[in-house]
This record gives C-alpha cells, structure tokens and sequence, in this order.
C-alpha cells in the first residue's frame, strides 16, 4: 500500500524555505517541500464559476509544508518507521499519514 505523509505548516514553514527538510525523512523518501502560501493561490469553485484567491493564507495551522510518499504493508507499519526517524534539532513537525 501506498502512504501519502502531510506535514502541516508552522511559522516557519510559513516563513520560508530556509528549512532545509520539510520532512523529517530519509533521503530515500520521495517528498517534497512547498513554498510559503504568499507564493501560492487558491482556486474556489462555485456556481458563478472559479475565483482565484492570492496568498498568504490565514489559519497556518491548517496548510500544508510539504509531503512525501511511503510504501508500507499496513499504516501502523508506516506509522513505526515514521515515528523511527530521527528529526533534526528544533524542529518538532506534525504529519498526517493516509493510505
């Protein structure tokens, strides 16, 4: 089974790309890191037709900093060896996991 791992954003995910693992992941981990929502839009889509929303998004808590991809028999054996990783010093991340 196939995982998708979502990290939330923080202030400083938020803040920039200065961190440089959005992912407290192996290298051999497909993932990926987003820019801050000041870089981004969102589409909304309604009755009157798309409107496209500019950021930087409000409620940081609810963003998304970066995903990745896990190959794993059952979701506690991905959760395992997501929580087995080492993270980097000052960074306390928060992930989603689905399959």
């Amino acid at each position: 089974m196939k995982f998708v791992i979502l990290r939330k954003a923080d202030r400083q995910t938020e803040a920039g790309p200065a961190i440089d693992q959005t992912l407290p992941v192996d290298a051999s981990l497909p993932h990926a890191t987003l820019q801050p929502s000041s870089q981004g839009v969102r589409l909304h889509f309604g009755p009157d037709g798309p409107r496209v929303v500019p950021g930087p998004f409000e409620h940081t808590e609810e963003l998304v900093a970066g995903f990745g991809y896990h190959e794993a028999d059952s979701l506690s054996a991905a959760t395992d060896r997501l929580v087995r990783w080492t993270r980097a010093a000052g960074v306390a991340p928060v992930l989603e996991v689905r399959e």
